[in-house]
């Protein structure tokens, strides 16, 4: 089996060790002039944008059995070009609601996994009425690129949203109650 990863980071490295024991191949394509170097020698690396039509990324990916994504941020137009040629898992609808927190909270919370509070906010007013109604502590995060503590802001107090609100406006967030916990766990699963 023949795997195209869109990305080029440490998950990306981690799906190819892990498959060290699997008849699998890979090929990496970078994208938004990802960094390279979590998986410098691990397969080869195509520059996606270097080609014009998505027959020849798919061709030059080596015609992948499946094409999966290592981060969110991947084009869906792309995605879902990409699955006229071949399986893209996860699917395209997938990868647009984990690139919107607003978008994912909401649809854990459909399937009634329950979420920390949150509310969604669009316009400087929402923001204020969304910290009333989650109240403080809260932690306020763009819906879209944001990870690893980019794009959020902590706020306590009043003052603290005063001083939030004063900047020019960051765009679609959610806010979120800050809740203590012991430990964060990660966990990508697979299924054969």
């Amino acid at each position: 089996m023949h795997i195209a990863i869109l990305g080029t980071g440490q998950l990306a490295r981690m799906m190819i060790q892990a498959s060290e024991d699997l008849d699998v191949s890979f090929t990496l394509g970078r994208v938004d002039n990802d960094d390279t170097s979590a998986v410098l020698g691990l397969a080869p690396v195509v520059e996606v944008a270097d080609y014009s039509s998505t027959q020849e990324l798919f061709e030059a990916l080596g015609k992948p059995d499946v094409v999966t994504v290592e981060k969110e941020s991947i084009s869906l137009e792309l995605l879902k070009s990409l699955e006229e040629l071949t399986r893209v898992s996860p699917n395209p609808v997938s990868v647009e609601v984990a690139q919107n927190r607003n978008k994912e909270k909401s649809f854990i919370n459909s399937i009634g996994i329950p979420t920390v509070p949150f509310a969604y906010a669009a316009t400087p007013d929402e923001v204020a009425q969304g910290v009333e109604s989650v109240d403080y502590p809260v932690i306020i995060k763009s819906t879209e690129e944001g990870y690893d503590g980019k794009n959020q802001w902590r706020l306590k107090n009043q003052e603290d949203l005063a001083e939030y609100l004063a900047e020019p406006f960051k765009g679609e967030v959610v806010i979120e109650k800050m809740v203590n916990f012991s430990a964060e766990v990660s966990m990508v699963a697979a299924r054969s």
